[in-house]
Formats: structure tokens, sequence, C-alpha cells
């Protein structure tokens, strides 16, 4: 913990190593500084630790949410508590939980999970409007992670990225029990219309070009650096960051007439195109 007007180092709050892989996320609100900590096994139900900002060493108060709690931050009024689950999969899909996102009382620790399978029948629907829907066997509550939430002013919505999937969650929480009411595609952006050029290279020389029936994903998150990871599977980059310059590459090669280095990123291209 740093002190941010000076910069020194205040306090060092330790992390159960043994227990948690990673720190995804921390907020700060009204003398409570909440942290996101992922289970050792990702797989797993992660936790919210919540500490008095006055005794950074005592014990938290530990709130069990979904798997790999991605983002935590605090409702306008600081009352609520609200996680992002990100729920990914292992990466051979063996085991994929559900993504959520969990609102907790702050005054009683009580948690309550917003979910997604009240859209699990509706994946046809879903993919067909522009939701990115793809792991493999993978139901809706399965696939859609979510990554980032912004809260509204007057504290009855959340608006979650599900930024694997092209995507935006709404969830009302207003009431006694939390809810996705809706995704909302995000859409793609048609590279070749002005203004909308990319440089595909990872080369040094920037080359903007507005090549045809290549679109890109929004994928919207909030900017990381390149060298975040959001998983231990992705030493450089966050996978997702990886996935959708694998696709923007490949579909380069199909608008020059060259193959694509793999059907994967193809048909992703080709969905995109229709």
């Amino acid at each position: 913990v740093l002190d941010a007007q000076t910069g020194t180092l205040v306090a060092t709050i330790p992390l159960d190593t043994a227990r948690f892989s990673v720190v995804n996320s921390v907020a700060v609100k009204n003398g409570k500084v909440a942290i996101a900590a992922a289970a050792s096994n990702v797989q797993q139900n992660g936790s919210v630790l919540v500490y008095d900002t006055a005794n950074l060493g005592g014990t938290p108060t530990e709130i069990v949410v979904g798997a790999n709690p991605d983002m935590v931050t605090f409702a306008q009024n600081g009352t609520k508590l609200l996680v992002a689950n990100e729920g990914e999969p292992n990466s051979a899909y063996t085991d994929d939980p559900v993504g959520s996102v969990s609102v907790i009382d702050v005054a009683t620790s009580t948690v309550q999970d917003a979910g997604f399978s009240g859209f699990d029948a509706q994946k046809a629907a879903l993919i067909a409007n522009g939701v990115r829907i793809f792991g493999p066997g993978a139901s809706v509550s399965q696939d859609l992670e979510p990554e980032y939430i912004a809260v509204s002013p007057d504290g009855t919505k959340a608006y979650v990225t599900l930024q694997e999937n092209n995507a935006l969650a709404i969830v009302d929480i207003s009431g006694a029990t939390p809810t996705v009411t809706e995704i909302v595609p995000l859409g793609y952006k048609d590279h070749s219309q002005p203004g909308q050029g990319l440089d595909p290279s990872d080369r040094d020389a920037i080359g903007i070009e507005n090549p045809t029936n290549v679109f890109g994903m929004y994928q919207d998150s909030p900017p990381m650096p390149m060298t975040t990871t959001n998983s231990a599977a992705s030493p450089s980059r966050p996978r997702s960051a990886r996935t959708a310059a694998a696709i923007t590459r490949n579909c380069m090669r199909s608008a020059r007439g060259r193959s694509p280095s793999s059907t994967r990123t193809a048909i992703s291209c080709s969905t995109a195109a229709t």
C-alpha cells in the first residue's frame, strides 16, 4: 500500500499463496480495502478479502465469490461491492466454470450472484445477434466471461464487459436479487472504411491499411499494458489480445488472397464478414 501523495510504502498486505494464485483487482472506499484474489486453481471459486484501512495488518473479512474474480469495485455510495467472476476455462476446456457477477452487502458481507443460466436456451439467438460464443461444448453461462464493471451513478445498474464475447451485460442491482437483464453485442468495426484502418504487422514500420472484408471485434475492456496477464497460460499479454491479433493477421492474409494459418481464425474472419 502506497501513500498516493508521496509514493512511500505505508503497509504490505500478505497473500496466502497456498490458497490464492494472484490478486486481480483492488478497490478502496469509506475506510475499506477490497481485494479480489483468484484461487490457486483459477477454475475454482475465488475470494474477496476486505480490510479496514486503519488496520491493514489485521485479519480480513473473506467473502467467497465465483471462479477467477477479475475485478472488484464499490457502488458509489459504498454500500455494495460488485465482483466480475470471469469463470475462465482451463486450456483443454475440460473445466469451464460459469461466469457471474457477485454483489456483496458491505455491512453484512452477504453475497448474491447474478449468473447467465437464464440465457442458456438463447445461445443460437445470441450468436445470430453478434455475441461471440465459441468454447467447445460450452453453454452460454460457461462461455460468457465478465471482466470489468461500471456502476450507474444512481446505483441501480451495473454494466459488465464480456470481453471474450464482444458483448456487454446489463445487471439490475436495484432490487433484493441482482439479475442480468440483457446481453448487448458490441458489433464489428469495418476496417475498409475511412478512418478505420489498421496496421496488422508486429514489425516496427507503421503501415495503415484499409483492407476489404476485414472486421475487428471491439472486445471492450479497460486499457491495460500488454505485459498484463489474465491467466497462467498467457505469459506476455492477455488471451483476448493474442486471439484478436491472430484473427487480424489471418483475416489480412485472406484479404490478400493468401491462406490463413489456422482454421479457427479463418472461421472467425468469415463470421465477422457475414
